[in-house]
């Protein structure tokens, strides 16, 4: 069956299925350097552009961009290639879709893994100072058409400014700003934050052993709400910090994340069916 949306994939297809989600604003391209080493290792490795991030002319309502609309296109994705049960790896957005994943579909699951996304409800519970403030932008983006008139300005100046100022390399940060500058981009990747972030309280507990990686340099999620996910985790939890790293450290330190997923893989006993 053929995957339903623009997908990579590498490994082979007697590996076991690892999918990986990409964030904003990045594409499936961003997890480059983390399949290929899930690659060698024996695993089928799989990044798709999620919803918003295909080159769409036209918005999707907000109501296709919820949390749990998205997880059925991962759900697919597996479908498609023919492994009922996978690793999930999420990063920034993907995370949460990863945990809305781990808490509603854990039959499907074999064990969930992301990177800088604290768990919805922790973040929630963190909205407290330093949290608060690192936040407001999320807030800012509630406002419609306002966010996307800044983020165009002077051919997307601001945006990809912001973006370098946030650690990521600057020729990626020209690359995923001109992508969503086409279209419906940026109105479809904004619309993730006004479909899920007045929503974050409706996703459950974590129901698969899952692998936590906060990276401790990350300017918009921070501490506070990394230690607190423990809290929504209701099986086998590992937290871990990688020390040094940005937001961005699937794309800039590929190796160590890879290292610390296939250690998780390969450690963690198949779940039993719930």
């Amino acid at each position: 069956m053929a995957v339903p949306f623009p997908c990579l994939v590498e490994g082979p297809e007697s590996g076991e299925l690892v999918v990986l989600l990409h964030g904003f604003p990045q594409r499936k391209e961003a997890w480059r350097g983390v399949m290929a080493d899930l690659a060698s290792a024996g695993y089928r490795a799989a990044a798709f552009d999620q919803r918003g991030y295909r080159g769409e002319r036209e918005p999707y309502p907000l109501a296709s961009l919820r949390l749990d609309r998205l997880a059925d296109d991962v759900l697919a994705v597996s479908t498609a290639l023919e492994q009922e049960r996978f690793h999930v790896v999420g990063h920034d957005w993907g995370g949460a879709v990863a945990w809305e994943l781990a808490a509603d579909s854990p039959d499907r699951l074999l064990t969930s893994n992301v990177v800088a996304t604290p768990h919805p409800r922790a973040l929630i519970r963190s909205m407290v100072g330093i949290q608060a403030a690192r936040s407001l932008y999320m807030l800012g983006f509630q406002v419609p058409v306002v966010p996307e008139a800044l983020l165009r300005a002077r051919g997307g100046a601001f945006f990809r400014a912001s973006l370098r100022r946030s650690g990521l390399d600057p020729d990626a940060a020209d690359e995923y700003a001109s992508a969503l500058l086409e279209g419906s981009g940026l109105t479809n990747a904004l619309g993730w934050y006004r479909a899920n972030v007045p929503s974050g309280r409706s996703v459950g507990p974590a129901r698969v052993p899952t692998l936590y990686m906060w990276p401790e340099r990350d300017v918009a999620l921070g501490r506070r709400a990394a230690e607190r996910t423990a809290a929504h985790v209701d099986a086998p939890y590992r937290f871990v910090v990688l020390e040094g790293a940005t937001h961005w450290a699937p794309e800039q330190r590929p190796g160590d994340v890879a290292a610390l997923l296939l250690d998780h893989l390969r450690t963690t006993p198949t779940p039993p069916r719930s």
